[in-house]
């Protein structure tokens, strides 16, 4: 069994908020998914011949990319799936880092940026959202993660490699349209 419901949108939500189907393999594809949705998924064996032994749930969180962020890396982008916004003129927005430091207390490395949203001509009823992309340099395998709204963000991005250089690229997201707001590198410790 594989269910998949919103936890939030940094927008409109979609119309079906809550899908479950039961598949006979192993794999199954994720179809219809909203643009800018954090989506909890999980995964339920099934046993006997009546259905009613369930194993535990693996539960995963699937982020969606918002419109007009063209990384072909992160999603595969049909060409009407953001046709209404593709018209609009996306706007570059200054956020300013405040904290990018490493923690090397937890048991696994991580790092947690702390912004603020410098730009006084947006009022916190017209964003949604942050959306935030990083990457190691050496690998430039792109991961990603998407925060809902408030005026000081923050983020924790782990696991990370020691003595290795991260990028980050931080978007404002505005009804699943996202401008580019910010670059931040930083280099973990050995």
């Amino acid at each position: 069994m594989v269910v998949w419901t919103v936890d939030f949108c940094l927008g409109e939500y979609p119309i079906s908020p809550f899908n479950q189907e039961l598949v006979s393999g192993t794999s199954f594809l994720l179809k219809g998914l909203s643009r800018a949705c954090r989506y909890l998924a999980s995964t339920q064996a099934m046993y006997g011949s009546l259905r009613h032994q369930w194993s535990t749930p693996i539960e995963i969180i699937v982020d969606t990319p918002p419109c007009n962020l063209h990384i072909d890396r992160l999603v595969t982008i049909s060409r009407d799936s953001c046709s209404q916004s593709s018209s609009f003129y996306i706007p570059s927005h200054t956020i300013s880092t405040i904290e990018a430091r490493v923690s090397t207390t937890a048991p696994v490395l991580a790092s947690q940026l702390v912004w603020e949203d410098t730009d006084r001509n947006v009022t916190v009823l017209t964003v949604d959202g942050y959306f935030v992309t990083y990457t190691e340099n050496q690998f430039n395998q792109l991961n990603w993660k998407m925060l809902e709204f408030n005026i000081k963000s923050s983020v924790t991005i782990s696991p990370l490699r020691r003595n290795a250089t991260y990028q980050v690229n931080i978007y404002r997201v505005t009804k699943k349209v996202a401008a580019r707001a910010s670059v931040v590198r930083f280099k973990t410790e050995t």
